[in-house]
């Protein structure tokens, strides 16, 4: 019952994919609309995206093949190995890498980020292992949901689009995600896309406090996350510009963690 999504087309055979020279292929129709680009989002906007992510969760709990058996968060437990990582030698490696780097826009935000994510780390990772014993209800969740991936019609959500990384966990990990994305740090902001959430779909206690837990973890491990790209894995981008505009936003959400 869920239309606002890029739905692959039927085939005449009645398929949604078919299979040609070994690939599988979809066909999905185009879906209009813009992003937002203000910061936080307006009401209306974050209220709408809140909302819409509620009623797509609703609509996907009952998909076939979700896990019956409650079990801890995976992508909780991904966001530990990553900090351990980080705490235990990716901090120091991205500081040695920083010496030989030619680009000062990389060195200048890189020597904020690493000084924030020292302090950070360890407390959150402490919060986060002890939910990593906590079972939760999975379902399916779309993982990478953020601003540029919900579609705005006027104040209305014309879709949601971007389905890559989909895949079954506890719909904490969407709101913190959609929420930390419209509504950055701003503390009523986010009060207001939470009640947007809850009216549709309530969360408990254990799931607000995941809510919170995803958004610090996400704080850190996504600038740290850019920084592995660019200066341990060496991968090359066409536009730096977009780089250095994306590392500013993720470095806008430092100082209220």
């Amino acid at each position: 019952g869920f239309k606002r999504l890029p739905l692959p087309l039927v085939s005449r055979q009645g398929t949604t994919f078919v299979e040609n020279h070994g690939c599988f292929w979809e066909l999905t129709p185009w879906l209009n609309g813009t992003v937002v680009n203000r910061f936080p989002a307006a009401s209306g906007e974050i209220t709408a995206a809140m909302e819409t992510l509620a009623h797509f969760h609703e609509a996907v709990a009952s998909f076939p093949g979700t896990p019956q058996v409650a079990q801890p968060s995976p992508g909780l437990v991904n966001r530990v190995q990553l900090l351990r990582k980080m705490n235990e030698s990716g901090l120091d490696e991205i500081t040695s890498r920083l010496s030989s780097h030619s680009y000062r826009e990389i060195v200048e935000r890189a020597k904020l980020i690493l000084e924030i994510s020292r302090l950070r780390v360890l407390p959150i990772l402490s919060q986060l292992e002890r939910l990593t014993r906590v079972d939760l209800a999975w379902q399916a969740c779309i993982r990478d949901i953020h601003r540029q991936h919900v579609l705005f019609d006027g104040l209305e959500v014309s879709g949601l689009i971007d389905f890559g990384a989909m895949n079954y966990d506890t719909v904490a990990t969407d709101v913190a995600r959609l929420l930390g994305s419209l509504a950055r740090n701003d503390l009523q902001v986010r009060e207001e896309g939470l009640r947007a959430y809850t009216a549709v779909r309530p969360l408990n206690a254990v799931e607000l406090e995941l809510v919170e837990c995803f958004d610090q973890a996400n704080v850190i491990l996504s600038p740290l996350n850019w920084l592995q790209w660019l200066l341990i894995d060496g991968r090359q981008f066409a536009d730096l510009c977009l780089v250095w505009q994306r590392l500013d936003e993720l470095i806008e959400r430092f100082p209220s963690h």
